[in-house]
């Protein structure tokens, strides 16, 4: 029995735009630009405490076993270098995520990050979570280059044994420690004094166990957790 000319014809343009569709859906699963995005985070596992400005340190802050994230909100410009800092309790970490919450860059207490100069001006998130999902007090600080100047002299080092912890200088004592150079302690405590005479402080006390040690890509000396099997 012969075969009908328009069945067959329909069945070679069938095949075709399988064969098409098939390869595009490929493509679409599985080239690089997909393959590498990061896992957006769920909204519900996020809290957001407010936003931030250049130069600005948030007030404490009180991060919850559940969500395991709470989050600051601030906006940055193509070409914008940030950099990020949080302290408070625990294992603290924290990362920058784009608008959809998809991780850019961290996983650490202190880093930087430059946008790129492509791409539109933006809202960005800071995300910190405790690693144990230990209830935690902490702040988050954002800066950018702008602000940024050399380390002074009393902030300065080459190894990890340049550098010493000491009560955070200034206003509020809570309990909060600063590496700084271990011959330049007194001109960190100088340098930071408290220039009020009634300055309101948070009512709250917390251990810092973090470490001093240096920053040799910054030749600066900062305050890290300290690392399993490590004083």
């Amino acid at each position: 029995m012969n075969a009908i000319p328009g069945i067959e014809k329909l069945r070679e343009m069938t095949f075709t735009i399988e064969r098409y569709l098939g390869a595009a859906l490929f493509l679409a699963l599985f080239s690089p630009s997909c393959m590498s995005q990061p896992q957006a985070i769920g909204t519900n596992d996020i809290k957001l405490l407010g936003s931030l400005d250049y130069g600005q340190t948030s007030a404490p802050a009180r991060l919850a076993a559940k969500p395991p994230y709470s989050a600051y909100a601030f906006n940055a410009k193509p070409g914008d270098q940030i950099e990020i800092t949080v302290q408070g309790q625990g294992s603290l970490q924290a990362i920058l995520t784009n608008a959809e919450y998809r991780k850019l860059a961290g996983g650490s207490t202190h880093f930087s990050y430059t946008f790129d100069p492509a791409l539109q001006p933006g809202t960005y998130y800071i995300l910190v979570s405790e690693a144990q999902h230990r209830t935690s007090s902490f702040t988050v600080d954002l800066e950018r280059p702008s602000r940024i100047t050399s380390a002074p002299n009393y902030l300065s080092c080459s190894v990890d044994a340049d550098c010493v912890a000491v009560d955070r200088a200034g206003c509020c004592h809570n309990g909060y420690k600063d590496a700084v150079n271990a011959s330049q302690v007194e001109a960190y405590r100088a340098a930071n004094a408290c220039k009020e005479a009634h300055h309101m402080c948070p009512m709250f006390m917390i251990l810092d166990k973090r470490v001093a040690r240096c920053n040799t890509t910054l030749k600066r000396c900062e305050m890290v957790q300290p690392q399993e099997g490590h004083p």
